[in-house]
């Protein structure tokens, strides 16, 4: 998943993910709730930075 940009609607229990890459092509739609938020986000950025570091 090569996100540029992470748009995050905020909402008590349930957020929702929009993630576009450098062409503003759709890459993430996604519905999470609060407690996974952090966790999910810690992982998009590991493989984003595996993916710029090798």
């Amino acid at each position: 998943m090569n996100i540029k940009v992470l748009g995050i609607d905020i909402a008590k229990n349930v957020f929702e993910l929009h993630g576009v890459d450098e062409k503003g092509q759709v890459v993430l739609k996604k519905s999470i709730r609060r407690e996974k938020l952090s966790a999910f986000i810690n992982n998009v950025l590991q493989e984003e930075s595996k993916l710029c570091w090798g």
